[in-house]
């Protein structure tokens, strides 16, 4: 079948490994992509459009279309508070040794507060402005000519189900060697991107909003898969939230994985190790909590691009249109906001107790096993199509039916056993233990390197909400019967 507006090919059929299911990140569900001609044997696709219809409205799952007042009122919040956080971490940074109270303290005790004020705001230069473009147009080559599998992502509402080039683990590699070997060879300082933080900041930024701006305007005119497109009728909602679904050029040039996986989370080790850089230069010597840091951060970078494949069936790919949320997010927020760590061991060098480093090491690891265990159940269950063991059982798994707006028919998996039986989303609970190990690397002097908790609590949380109500949507019944057998959502128990 060819696909819609754009000549590429939907494929009939995946390969087995790809065929039975395929996850995302939100509720136990397991997606299974095969078309199905006929009524399901279980229950009459009709029904099943009716039920959907008669319990969620014509827009079915999927990102909102229609939005209330508070909804429009939410959306301009974020679009004007999340600058304003970064810039003000930037310069608590650069100016105050990372201290949240100090700025606030300085302007109202100042006797010009305007010009303190303005003395804040990072200056753009040359040399950052060109570097950022360079970086960007390297990541953009090297995510075409770098050699990868084709992975597919989760089937669209609108029905289709696009191809990805999946390379991120060698790009990953490839960028960070050449990083290596021209700080080896005198080419850059170590330093290099410490050193041009508050213009790289405003590079970034001009970046962010103009792909914001572009995406929006590609959505109207030359849009991808026009089905897949929602207008919420706000242009502030819309903005933020996004219109295209998956955003192309050509058939695999995807805008939202190239610019969460390319420019913001290559960069984000990058970063770590460049403020160490910075840090030997001032001290002679890299802290260990500094180590630490680099070692986390790592250790779930690389995770990310290891399983990159699986990450094409989770909520930004799968869920998300692309807006400024990602465009934005990706290129800004992710970079300076995620890196706050290093930023704030640079300008606070901090070494550890060895029992207190052993800690924080153990808490982080913990955490990622149960991060990377819960994940690896789910993939079991995808690649196995629910017939195999956890933990020594056979799988637990509620078989369903949903039907996307062309009409298709689809089955999918909820898986019910293993740490899918504790909760809808425990997995999220490792992630949390690990986001809390990289904070606590940075000792207690300070909130602002606990930030990162902080935002990850609320994001995790607000994403099991956005997770319930598409399931709910997506599955009905199914959804009802799943939430009776695992009535909690993150912690076991508790809520």
């Amino acid at each position: 079948m060819v696909a819609r507006s754009t000549g590429e090919i939907r494929p009939p059929k995946l390969p087995p490994a790809l065929e039975t299911t395929s996850l995302l990140d939100g509720g136990a569900e397991e997606e299974d992509e095969v078309d199905q001609t006929g009524p399901d044997p279980e229950v009459s696709a009709v029904e099943e459009r009716a039920d959907e219809e008669r319990l969620y409205g014509k827009e079915g799952w999927g990102r909102e279309k229609d939005i209330s007042a508070g909804t429009r009122l939410g959306a301009i919040f974020m679009l004007l508070f999340t600058p304003t956080l970064s810039f003000y971490f930037l310069a608590s940074c650069t100016n105050y040794q990372c201290s949240l109270s100090a700025p606030i303290w300085d302007i109202f005790h100042s006797a010009h507060p305007m010009q303190t004020w303005l003395s804040w705001f990072p200056m753009p230069t040359w040399r950052a402005s060109i570097g950022y473009a360079l970086w960007v147009i390297a990541q953009g080559i090297l995510y075409v000519i770098v050699p990868g599998k084709i992975g597919y992502g989760q089937r669209t509402p609108a029905g289709y189900l696009l191809p990805y080039r999946v390379n991120g683990l060698n790009v990953y590699i490839l960028t960070h060697v050449a990083f290596a070997v021209s700080v080896y060879y005198g080419i850059i300082p170590a330093g290099i991107i410490a050193h041009h933080w508050q213009g790289l900041f405003v590079a970034a930024n001009v970046y962010g909003y103009l792909l914001t701006i572009f995406a929006y305007v590609k959505a109207r005119y030359w849009p991808s898969h026009p089905e897949d497109r929602k207008w919420s009728g706000s242009i502030w909602y819309d903005l933020m939230m996004g219109v295209e679904f998956n955003p192309r050029i050509g058939k695999l040039w995807d805008f939202k994985l190239f610019h969460n996986g390319r420019p913001g989370i290559i960069a984000w080790t990058l970063i770590d190790i460049s403020f160490a850089g910075a840090q030997y230069e001032k001290l002679g010597y890299v802290t260990n909590s500094m180590w630490l840091v680099i070692f986390l951060h790592g250790l779930y970078v690389v995770d990310f691009f290891y399983n990159e494949d699986w990450y094409l069936r989770t909520i930004d790919i799968a869920h998300d249109h692309f807006g400024y949320y990602l465009a934005w997010g990706d290129t800004v927020w992710l970079p300076f906001m995620y890196t706050l760590q290093a930023q704030y061991l640079f300008y606070n060098p901090i070494d550890l107790e060895w029992y207190a480093a052993l800690a924080v090491f153990g808490l982080g690891v913990g955490g990622y096993w149960i991060f990377r265990t819960a994940n690896h159940q789910k993939d079991l269950v995808r690649s196995t199509d629910g017939k195999c063991t956890i933990w020594g059982k056979p799988a637990e798994v509620i078989r369903t039916v949903y039907v996307t707006s062309d009409g298709a028919v689809h089955k999918s998996l909820l898986l019910v056993s293993g740490f899918w039986g504790w909760s809808h989303q425990f997995n999220y609970v490792g992630d949390l233990l690990l986001s809390f190990a990289m904070c606590a690397a940075c000792g207690l002097h300070h909130l602002l390197p606990y930030f990162y908790i902080i935002y990850m609590f609320i994001l995790l949380n607000h994403r099991i909400w956005r997770s319930e109500v598409r399931c709910r949507a997506k599955y009905g019944k199914y959804w009802e019967e799943y939430c009776k057998r695992v009535p909690y959502k993150l912690i076991p128990g508790v809520y």
